[in-house]
């Protein structure tokens, strides 16, 4: 993500956090998931003007919640990175 974004000096992401097993829109943990990401970034030189981290909770998720398995689960726990600008 870091040579994509240097290599890319107009792109522009935004980085959502995602939790699973409940249908909250906002949880403070799928904000911590995407900001994790976020500062991580900043922190290696990509600027905050390019980015925006966004919490989305469990209202996007892969799998119908209840998941049926731990794979589901696993797979609504995530982070999505979304191209805003290019």
């Amino acid at each position: 993500m870091i040579d994509i974004l240097n290599n890319k000096p107009n792109l522009k992401i935004e980085i959502q956090g995602h939790i699973c097993c409940y249908n909250d829109a906002f949880n403070e943990l799928s904000h911590q998931r995407a900001a994790a990401v976020y500062h991580y970034l900043v922190k290696r030189g990509i600027s905050k003007k390019r980015l925006a981290a966004t919490g989305f909770g469990g209202s996007r998720p892969i799998h119908k919640i209840p998941e049926n398995d731990e794979w589901e689960r696993e797979a609504n726990r995530r982070v999505e990175i979304e191209i805003k600008a290019i």
